[in-house]
């Protein structure tokens, strides 16, 4: 059932997490040092992001990016940060994050059984009974939990994902004391109209409980996605600069919803971000600049015609 959309429309603010440090990066060549990944982490503050995920606890055999996390964590939370979240997948991982000291986690599996074992080992099955143990050692840690259903809106070995399963996964991390969850569209098949539906009927499951939308770029519905996500009112997205990320166990899976071209398209709507659009460009170059190569984020590529011409940048 969908919501009324002439109430939902009136948006005054979101919620932008942004995930730059973690899935935007976790897909290159390149591997970042800590000192690269603080100079990142301090521009996303100066930009005003309040939300960001700055890590996962896996294989850094598999994930080398990753090899790294538990000492950069260690610097922020040295440096009194607190509020980031990382990613963990299995017991160990979260054990892991607990360890470093990590406050806030998402502990999020497949609604794919294919993508699930090639991600984290474990068919769907094995990784929601994972999943339970896991939310239940958090819980006892006194741990922040976002709970995340990865492939919510397809796969690209399995194609469309019953919405049933996603739900029935978004219903157990809710009745386990999830505090939030997050539905992932990893391989970028999501519609808007698809958005629309799952997203509504996973808010009505999620009660004053946020959701957020992870969306995926990869065939260019992106910013549709979030749009159509809005009408029904999901209030709370993920975004990386520049359009980073992809999964490495998806092949073609291309970046994330890129944040500056979120926040350009939001802002100019009249709906608030808290994160200022110039110095997030500049972030967002800074990130094509250490790697060496160009993202799918538009914003940041034409940010110097939109000056040279005198359009305005919200803001």
């Amino acid at each position: 059932m969908r919501r009324d959309k002439k109430q939902d429309c009136k948006v005054s603010s979101v919620v932008i997490e942004d995930q730059t440090l973690r899935d935007g990066i976790q897909n290159e060549a390149k591997i970042l040092s800590v000192e690269e990944k603080l100079e990142i982490w301090m521009m996303l503050l100066n930009a005003g992001v309040t939300r960001a995920q700055v890590a996962s606890f896996v294989n850094p055999r598999k994930v080398p990016q990753m090899a790294n996390a538990s000492e950069f964590v260690g610097r922020l939370i040295e440096r009194g940060y607190r509020n980031f979240s990382v990613l963990v997948l299995n017991q160990r991982g979260l054990e892991r994050a607990i360890s470093a000291g990590c406050k806030r986690v998402e502990i999020s599996i497949s609604a794919s059984d294919t993508h699930s074992r090639r991600n984290a080992g474990m068919s769907r099955d094995e990784a929601i009974r994972a999943m339970e143990k896991m939310v239940i050692t958090a819980k006892r840690a006194g741990l922040f939990i976002r709970a995340g259903v990865q492939c919510a809106f397809g796969c690209r070995y399995e194609g469309k994902i019953a919405e049933e399963v996603v739900l029935d996964i978004v219903k157990r991390e809710l009745d386990l004391g999830a505090d939030e969850v997050a539905l992932a569209d990893t391989t970028g098949m999501g519609n808007p109209l698809q958005v629309q539906e799952l997203s509504a009927k996973v808010l009505e499951l999620s009660g004053n409980r946020p959701v957020f939308l992870h969306l995926h770029d990869t065939e260019g519905k992106g910013l549709a996605n979030a749009f159509a996500a809005l009408e029904v009112g999901v209030r709370h997205f993920d975004a990386t600069v520049a359009g980073t990320g992809g999964c490495p166990f998806i092949t073609g899976a291309l970046g994330n919803v890129a944040m500056e071209d979120l926040v350009f398209m939001l802002e100019q709507m009249g709906i608030a971000t808290g994160v200022d659009f110039d110095s997030i460009v500049k972030c967002a170059r800074f990130v094509r600049q250490l790697f060496g190569k160009n993202f799918p984020g538009r914003m940041s590529m034409i940010y110097d015609q939109l000056k040279q011409y005198g359009y305005s940048t919200p803001g």
